[in-house]
């Protein structure tokens, strides 16, 4: 178990299992285990929508497979990945105030990606050097609301 995820109403919690490529869900009243939702390699953080329907998964990937967010639609646990071939070891995502934007953060690229939720479709990548020899390496991501 690596991030840990609360539905809005606290009935679920979501476990991402980076060894596993998984996500594991469980009904936080009786523990009782509720799907077991396939991911990309090495899901790492996750951000559910405001109205619980969809949840985002930053998959950080390794050397040779590159990353990706898998988008979960939890009424039906049917899955989507949104990949770009210069994501590298994606790490933190973060919903806009209405969830129309996703952001996530790349610390192997050293940028940050913002894609469309409505359209899953990737509008910016923001380079987030400043121009020194040092990499930026961002990794948690926060929107203010």
């Amino acid at each position: 178990a690596l991030e840990l995820e609360l539905s809005h109403d606290d009935s679920r919690l979501y476990v991402s299992c980076s060894n596993k490529n998984q996500v594991r869900v469980f009904d936080t009243e009786t523990g009782d285990s509720l799907a077991t939702l396939m991911t990309g390699m090495m899901p790492w953080h996750m951000q559910l929508t405001d109205d619980g329907s969809k949840l985002y998964v930053a998959n950080r990937g390794d050397s040779e497979n590159s990353s990706s967010v898998t988008v979960v639609d939890i009424a039906t646990n049917e899955t989507l990945t949104l990949q770009d071939d210069s994501m590298n070891m994606l790490h933190g995502c973060a919903l806009s105030k209405n969830n129309n934007l996703l952001v996530v953060t790349s610390p192997g690229s050293g940028s940050a990606y913002i894609y469309d939720t409505e359209t899953n479709s990737l509008l910016h990548t923001v380079n987030l050097s400043d121009g020194t020899e040092q990499p930026p390496m961002p990794t948690g991501v926060a929107i203010e609301k």
